[in-house]
C-alpha cells in the first residue's frame, strides 16, 4: 500500500505542477473566462446527460463521427489556407531538401563553410532526406513543393487523430471514452496551429509517437504470442524511424520501464507484455543506430566530419542549466550555442564541462529548484506551446484572421488552457480513487 500511495502522490504532484504552470501563464481576465467556460461546460454536460438518444449506441456513433469529421476538415482547412514564412531550422531543412531533390549532395550550408548547420546538428539529416523524398512523390503528381508539404502535414495530423481514436478504443472498448477522445481532438486548438503550420521534425514525431503508443496498447492489452511478435516487429520499425527523426524520443524507453515497475507493484497481469514492449523499443534503437549511418552517407553526408563538429550532449545539459537563456530559463540560448560550436572547432570539450560545474556551483540547491520550476513553466506553461516559433509572419492567411489575430490567439490560449485543466481535474479525481478499497486497481486503470 505504501508504494501505491507513493505512486499516487508523485502523479498527483505532477498534475498539480502542470495545472499551476497553465494558470500562472494566464491573465486574471483570461482565468475568469476559463472558470466561466468550465462552469458552463459542466452545466451543459449535466443537461446533455438527460438526453437518452445522445448516450445510446447510435447517438454516440453519430456524435463521435461528427467530431472526427470536424477535426479532419479543420486540419485540412488550416493546412491549405495558411502559409507561414519559415525561419531558422525549418527553413534550413527545406532548402537542403529541395537541393537534394535536384541532386545537390553538398551538406555544407555556407560557401565559405562558416555556418555548418547540418554538421553541427546531424540529427536533422535523416528528416531532411525524408522531406526530399516527400517532395519527389508530390512532384510525380504534378504538385508544387509547398502544396506537397501542406498535404503531408495534414496527413500526419489526420493520422494522429485516427491512431489516438484507435488507442482509446483498444484500451477501453468503450464508446463514451471514444466520444470524449474525439471531443478533445476536435476542440483542442494546439493541433490546428504550430504542428499544422511549421514543416519540421515535430509534426512527424507526434505522428510516429501516436502510432508507437497505439501499437504498445495493442501488445499490453492482448495475450496472444502471435500478436506480440507481429505488432512487436511493427514497433521496432516505427520506433527506429522515430528515433532517427528525434533521438530524444528515447524517453519512451524509461517511460515503459516505469510502467513495468507500476505493473509489478500493483500486481497487474500484463508484466510479460510490458517486457516485450521494452525489448522492441531497445531493438528499435539498435536498428536505427545501425542503419542511419549508411543511409545518410549514401546521400553524401560525411559522418567522419560530423563526429568532429557535432555538438555534444553536454552542450544541451549546459544550456539547460542557464537561468537567463535567450528563449527562457533553461531554454535555447544563442551565446551558449556559439560557445559550444567554438569549443568543437578548437577541440576543447572541457570548456562546456567547466561551464556546467560553474553553473551548478553558482545556482546551488535553491537555484536549481527554482530553475526546474522555471523550465516547467517554459515547457508546459504556454498553452499554445510552439505557436509562433520558427515563423516570421504569414505568406498567406485568411483576411478575418489577420484582422483579428490578437483576439483569436487569446481565445485559442483560453480554450487550450481550459481543455488541459479539465483533463487534469479528471485525472486527479481518478488518481485519488485508484487505491480506494471499494475500487481495487485493475489492469485497465
Amino acid at each position: 500500500m505504501f508504494l501505491k500511495r507513493s505512486f499516487q502522490s508523485v502523479f498527483g504532484l505532477l498534475l498539480v505542477v502542470i495545472s499551476l504552470t497553465q494558470i500562472v501563464s494566464q491573465r486574471a481576465n483570461n482565468m475568469l473566462a476559463i472558470i466561466l467556460i468550465m462552469g458552463t461546460s459542466y452545466v451543459v454536460y449535466t443537461q446533455l446527460k438527460k438526453i437518452e438518444w445522445l448516450w445510446s449506441e447510435k447517438g454516440q456513433k453519430v456524435v463521435t463521427s461528427f467530431l472526427i469529421a470536424f477535426n479532419l476538415l479543420m486540419l485540412l482547412y488550416v493546412s491549405l489556407s495558411f502559409q507561414i514564412n519559415d525561419v531558422s531550422d525549418p527553413l534550413n531543412v527545406q532548402i537542403k531538401a529541395t537541393e537534394l531533390l535536384h541532386g545537390n549532395y553538398n551538406w555544407h550550408t555556407n560557401i565559405n563553410g562558416s555556418e555548418e548547420y547540418f554538421y553541427f546538428y546531424p540529427n536533422v539529416v535523416f528528416y531532411t532526406i525524408f522531406l526530399s523524398k516527400i517532395m519527389s512523390i508530390g512532384g510525380t503528381f504534378g504538385l508544387s513543393i509547398q502544396l506537397t508539404l501542406r498535404l503531408m502535414t495534414f496527413l500526419f495530423l489526420a493520422g494522429i487523430t485516427i491512431f489516438a481514436m484507435l488507442t482509446s478504443w483498444q484500451l477501453n472498448r468503450n464508446r463514451k471514452s471514444l466520444l470524449i477522445t474525439a471531443l478533445i481532438l476536435a476542440v483542442y486548438p494546439v493541433m490546428y496551429l504550430y504542428p499544422n503550420m511549421v514543416t519540421y521534425t515535430d509534426t512527424l514525431t507526434m505522428f510516429l509517437t501516436t502510432v508507437v503508443l497505439y501499437l504498445i496498447s495493442v501488445v499490453i492489452s492482448t495475450r496472444g504470442y502471435n500478436t506480440w511478435f507481429a505488432v512487436g516487429g511493427l514497433i521496432v520499425l516505427v520506433y527506429a524511424i522515430l528515433y532517427a527523426v528525434k533521438p530524444n524520443m528515447i524517453v519512451l524507453l524509461p517511460a515503459v520501464l516505469i510502467l513495468l515497475v507500476m505493473a509489478v507493484v500493483m500486481k497487474m497481469k500484463n508484466k510479460v507484455q510490458i517486457i516485450v514492449v521494452s525489448a522492441t523499443l531497445v531493438l528499435g534503437i539498435v536498428v536505427s543506430t545501425v542503419t542511419i549511418t549508411p543511409i545518410t552517407q549514401h546521400y553524401g553526408f560525411d559522418q567522419t566530419q560530423a563526429k568532429k563538429t557535432e555538438l555534444p550532449v553536454t552542450h544541451w545539459i549546459n544550456m539547460g542549466l542557464n537561468p537567463v537563456g535567450l528563449n527562457g530559463a533553461g531554454a535555447y540560448d544563442m551565446n551558449d550555442d556559439n560557445n559550444a560550436r567554438q569549443s568543437r572547432i578548437d577541440n576543447n570539450p572541457q570548456l562546456i564541462k567547466q561551464s556546467i560545474k560553474y553553473r551548478l556551483k553558482t545556482l546551488g540547491i535553491g537555484g536549481i529548484w527554482k530553475l526546474a520550476l522555471d523550465k516547467v513553466q517554459t515547457l508546459l506553461g504556454t498553452p499554445l506551446f510552439g505557436f509562433g516559433k520558427y515563423m516570421a509572419g504569414y505568406a498567406k492567411a485568411p483576411t478575418f484572421y489577420i484582422k483579428h489575430q490578437s483576439m483569436l490567439n487569446a481565445l485559442f490560449s483560453i480554450i487550450a488552457t481550459t481543455v488541459i485543466l479539465m483533463i487534469i481535474i479528471k485525472l486527479f479525481v481518478t488518481n485519488i480513487k485508484l487505491t480506494d478499497d471499494s475500487n481495487a486497481i485493475n489492469q485497465k486503470k
